[in-house]
């Protein structure tokens, strides 16, 4: 024997397969923005309202201008200003919104300081092994005793160079090369920009540069040899990826 049904619990009138209206204040539902309601055929439970379009559909008599909270999750891991996320699961948890709190990857210089770089070619002057995900890259570069007139060109690609390339078939990661003329004795160059690394293993990434002078050298001071001015570190000469969250 079967039986079909609907439950109402202070209502008279229920909208769903059980309705319960909390605080008893309209047993005809006219009004439904305390009730908890789910749906018959979807089994979709709303909150605040009696049509929940997903599993769990929260309403609040909140608006754009006076907004009403009707979600509350503690579960230890709560915190000022931290988000919701899920992992691959849906399981979620609160996670802080700091984009990079994590620790760099840092290149080190195959190009030795305070020597020319000895002809005007292409050359891999450092590299990077770069895990899947999003990552900020950092490149600087700082060249002394240059001549009065002429350019450096710097990029970051997917190959490795060598020294003295002349023909290298790549595709610069930004779409094009940074250029500089030289201007007085020393000048340092940087660059900054997102890359997304999509395989499932580490890629390596490297830090080319070319000049139309084979006699620019490059200072000493690198994020793992730095110096100080005045008080202030010194880093002059770097390439490294700041993981992202």
């Amino acid at each position: 024997m079967h039986s079909y049904a609907q439950v109402g619990i202070n209502t008279n009138n229920p909208q769903g397969v059980l309705h319960i209206n909390s605080t008893a204040n309209n047993p005809t539902n006219t009004r439904t923005d305390d009730d908890v309601v789910v749906a018959a055929n979807t089994g979709n439970v709303g909150i605040g309202h009696a049509s929940p379009a997903v599993k769990l559909d929260v309403k609040t008599s909140g608006n754009s201008s006076s907004p009403v909270p009707g979600f509350k999750l503690v579960d230890g891991s709560q915190g000022e200003g931290k988000v919701l996320h899920s992992d691959a699961n849906g399981v979620t948890s609160w996670r802080d919104v700091t984009l990079f709190n994590k620790n760099p990857v840092i290149g080190t210089f195959n190009w030795a300081a305070h020597t020319n770089i000895g002809n005007t070619g292409w050359n891999s002057i450092s590299t990077i092994s770069v895990p899947p995900g999003t990552h900020m890259i950092y490149i600087k570069i700082h060249v002394l005793n240059t001549p009065n007139n002429g350019f450096l060109r710097t990029y970051v690609g997917t190959r490795n160079l060598g020294r003295n390339n002349s023909n290298s078939n790549d595709n610069p990661l930004l779409g094009g090369t940074n250029f500089q003329p030289y201007v007085g004795k020393d000048f340092e160059m940087t660059q900054s920009f997102v890359y997304t690394n999509t395989e499932a293993h580490n890629v390596s990434l490297y830090f080319n540069l070319q000049s139309d002078s084979n006699a620019v050298r490059r200072s000493e001071y690198t994020y793992d040899r730095r110096t100080t001015f005045l008080g202030v570190n010194l880093i002059e000469n770097y390439f490294m990826s700041m993981p992202a969250n």
